[in-house]
């Protein structure tokens, strides 16, 4: 990734803004502090819908490097992905099951 964003990216070069091309450089230099294992970082994945996954090298053991925090979703978030709506379908069908029977 940090290749791609040197070498093919058209926001910056000769005919870009000197500022941009002089921050985006300070942003590049410290994602290759990063990759290089110089400069500690947290990453914060926020799966409200439960897709992540990350490899556990410890496995069955807990990784002692990893936090894991599992809260509910907000009320925007379930209207964001449609649980609201598709909570409403499976409710109606369940009555409309229940007037047919």
């Amino acid at each position: 990734m940090l290749d791609v964003l040197k070498m093919q990216n058209p926001f910056v070069g000769d005919s870009a803004d000197k500022e941009y091309n002089d921050t985006f450089g300070g942003f590049l230099d410290k994602l290759e502090l990063f990759k290089s294992g110089n400069k500690p970082f947290t990453l914060i994945l926020d799966d409200a819908m439960d897709n992540c996954f990350v490899t556990n090298p410890f496995h069955p053991e807990k990784d002692p490097d990893v936090d894991v925090l599992v809260y509910d979703r907000t009320q925007e978030q379930n209207e964001e992905f449609g649980i609201d709506y598709l909570l409403k379908l499976e409710e109606q069908e369940n009555n409309d099951k229940m007037k047919n029977e």
